[in-house]
């Protein structure tokens, strides 16, 4: 009994090389709400049984590999704070705009339509948005390789339809009972990857509901290279599309609209030289700010059309 009195205030003695320094810093990230320790322990590659063992001077293993982890995890929590990621705010682009436009006539008038135009130029953003604004949209994002049933599925979910069933058959068949005579919108992202089952599966819902809600398929090129040289096996659809628009690039305005939402005194010089390194593709244009922005902060000057061209080589193209 002697000896263990004795050991217990001895356990609560900081070992020999721990840096209190570092731990009191750990404590006060803690108390300041930075992490808590079961985000430390899976920061730092240790349990937060460990991290508690440090804290309270009984860890009992290589100290020196622990606080080198800890230290590593403190300074990069401290650089993430500083460093603010860029988070481009929906603009109404022209692309935006023809996908708007395309949504709102297919919905008043119950009709299929398709919009269509390379990667990158905002159509999920633009659709995403479209929903958020305007209820009674329902935007479905098909898995590359989903059948009919997943496409069902995922329309049911978005719906709430109280399907028991997971049979395509019961699950159109809800489907046309909520659709028919609502009004609504379906927008399907990535059509270019859809099989024939599923605009076929969907075609039958829109057709059953008396064209009485709308039907917008969204998709790069090849979706209307799809519709357009396999004609035959998508003739029950083709014949039945009402609104077909092909999306354009990106326009100056455009680019300049969102160039400024990270680089609001951006020269005309520096505008152009994005524009022309972006390739009016809007997601090309977001990674270029990204990388120029880095060389910005690095730097510590203005940007300028240097830090585009250079920010534009790091980018895999």
């Amino acid at each position: 009994m002697q000896n263990m009195v004795n050991e217990t205030p001895e356990a609560k003695k900081p070992k020999k090389g721990i840096d209190m320094k570092l731990k009191q810093e750990i404590l006060n990230a803690i108390e300041s709400g930075l992490f808590n320790k079961k985000q430390l322990a899976a920061k730092a590659g240790y349990s937060s049984a460990t991290i508690s063992q440090y804290l309270n001077n009984e860890y009992p293993g290589d100290i020196e590999k622990l606080e080198s982890a800890l230290r590593q995890c403190i300074s990069f929590q401290k650089s993430s704070i500083k460093y603010e990621k860029i988070n481009l705010q929906f603009s109404e682009t022209s692309v935006s705009k023809d996908i708007f436009n395309a949504a709102k006539t297919c919905r008043l008038n119950g009709e299929i339509g398709i919009c269509y135009g390379a990667s990158g130029l905002g159509k999920t953003m633009s659709i995403n948005q479209y929903a958020k604004e305007n209820s009674g949209v329902y935007v479905i994002d098909p898995n590359e390789c989903a059948t009919a049933k997943n496409i069902l599925q995922q329309l049911s979910e978005k719906l709430k339809l109280a399907c028991p069933s997971t049979k395509t058959g019961d699950l159109m068949n809800e489907a046309v009972k909520k659709l028919k005579d609502s009004n609504f919108l379906i927008i399907v992202d990535e059509s270019e990857n859809l099989a024939m089952s599923v605009f076929r599966a969907l075609r039958k819902i829109h057709d059953r509901c008396n064209f009485t809600f709308g039907l917008l398929f969204v998709g790069t090129k090849k979706l209307w290279v799809n519709l357009k040289n396999l004609r035959g096996d998508f003739t029950y659809l083709v014949n039945r599309i009402a609104y077909m628009k092909e999306l354009n690039v990106l326009n100056m305005s455009d680019i300049e609209m969102l160039t400024r939402q990270v680089f609001p005194n951006a020269d005309i010089e520096t505008l152009n030289t994005f524009k022309a390194a972006c390739e009016n593709n809007g997601r090309l244009l977001f990674n270029i700010l990204k990388r120029a922005r880095d060389l910005s902060i690095t730097t510590g000057d203005d940007i300028n059309s240097d830090m585009v061209i250079r920010g534009r080589d790091f980018i895999f193209r």
